[in-house]
């Protein structure tokens, strides 16, 4: 049983390590497809997100966590609404 605990108390330290950068968002493009941030940079959003990003409005904070749950690491990000639980998946948009 201790191991158990042992994996709960890794999982936890790797949620405290992971690095939240907040972004504000300058608007939504695309039909949803693309969340362009006040500082330039624009996030493709993972299609069966879409219909929650397209209600996200300007001006609202997001925090943006690098994660490696997509398994093929397509969309890398997780990307939370803050002050709310809605959480979508994407990736940055290269040059």
């Amino acid at each position: 049983m201790d191991d158990e605990n042992d994996i709960d108390d890794e999982e936890e330290q790797n949620i405290e390590d992971l690095e939240i950068e907040e972004v504000t968002l300058d608007k939504v493009e695309e039909d949803g497809e693309v969340l362009a941030l006040m500082d330039g940079r624009r996030l493709l959003v993972n299609p069966g997100d879409i219909s929650t990003a397209v209600l996200w409005l300007p001006t609202s904070t997001l925090e943006v966590i690098e994660t490696d749950k997509d398994e093929e690491g397509v969309f890398n990000l997780s990307i939370i609404l803050e002050g709310t639980d809605q959480e979508i998946r994407a990736r940055w948009e290269s040059d």
